[in-house]
Parts: C-alpha cells; sequence; structure tokens
C-alpha cells in the first residue's frame, strides 16, 4: 500500500458497525470502508458512530443498491455487492475483509 492510499476494507454481516468505526478512528480520513448487513434494527447505525466519521463509510445492500435486503446468503447480492466494490475503488478490491456473521 502507498502512503498517499486510502485504506478500502469490507464489513460484512456487520452492523450496527462498530469493526468499522474503529477502523475509521485509527485510519482518519485515509480509510475508505465498505459494508452490508441485514437491513433490520441491527442495521449499520452510522448515526452514531462517535470515534470514526461514518462518511467515510457506505453501505450496500446487494441487489437493488441500498435499497436491497443485505442478505449475504443470496449469491446475487454478493456479486452487486462485489461489483460496487471494485467500482468505487477503480478495480483494486480491498485491502482487508472483516465479517462478523454466525
Amino acid at each position: 500500500m502507498k502512503p498517499d492510499e486510502p485504506l478500502y476494507f469490507c464489513d460484512v454481516c456487520a452492523g450496527p458497525g462498530g469493526f468499522s468505526e474503529y477502523v475509521l478512528w485509527r485510519k482518519r480520513w485515509r480509510a475508505k470502508g465498505f459494508g452490508m448487513t441485514l437491513k433490520c434494527e441491527n442495521d449499520f447505525k452510522l448515526d452514531e458512530f462517535l470515534a470514526g466519521s461514518a462518511e467515510y463509510f457506505e453501505p450496500f445492500y446487494g441487489q437493488n443498491g441500498v435499497d436491497g435486503d443485505g442478505d449475504v446468503t443470496s449469491e446475487e447480492n454478493l456479486r452487486e455487492f462485489k461489483r460496487f466494490v471494485l467500482e468505487q475503488t477503480n478495480n483494486q478490491g480491498v485491502h482487508f475483509f472483516m465479517a462478523d456473521g454466525v
């Protein structure tokens, strides 16, 4: 990773987003995160991020984008998430991938 390059990461099955908030806090503005989780009461709580800025984190829910359901067992959702992340990172992908699902 080049010093001026942002740290790209994914956080899946990760609502409400504590691990992402931590990474954003540690890296400040030099990180960009992408996440997918089920849309439900445990969705990402970006408005509650205190340590790191939610400005550098983009939730995506698979098929239908932000209007999708975030179900990681759906192959179509995973394909759409991959497409979105590659599009947002100029086809570079991410430096690391986290998942907190059971």
